[in-house]
């Protein structure tokens, strides 16, 4: 599988904060919080570090227990040391391989999650 090269294009889009309703799983790193989504992927706050590059499926669950399965790439990770405790943000794209189910079921999810997070707002 390879990342989609429009995700580029779609990172650059608005991203919306939607921290404390979006947690998932991320079948590598484990448990994480997504802290803002857009069409083009996500970045989210893990206990574990994962190796960048890496390609996993992450299960993501919303509020409101929409929940969906996708493969992500981390693209880039930072580690934060607070308090003696070790959290790392990291970046996820969306793997589509340019497939169209792909992509709608990814809008899709997007376009609740944010419907979901963030009153009265309509994704265009």
């Amino acid at each position: 599988m390879q990342p989609d090269h429009a995700a580029s294009n779609r990172r650059r889009s608005e991203r919306f904060p939607v921290r404390g309703h979006i947690q998932g799983t991320h079948l590598v790193g484990g448990a994480l919080t997504v802290l803002d989504l857009n069409s083009g992927g996500f970045s989210a706050e893990m206990l574990h570090e994962c190796i960048t590059g890496t390609l996993a499926p992450v299960r993501l669950k919303i509020d409101n227990d929409l929940e969906a399965v996708f493969v992500v790439k981390l693209v880039h990770l930072l580690r934060i040391n607070t308090r003696g405790r070790t959290l790392f943000i990291g970046g996820f794209e969306f793997v589509t391989d340019e497939d169209p189910t792909t992509h709608e079921a990814i809008a899709d999810f997007v376009n609740r999650a944010i419907s979901a997070v963030v009153p009265h707002h309509v994704v265009g």
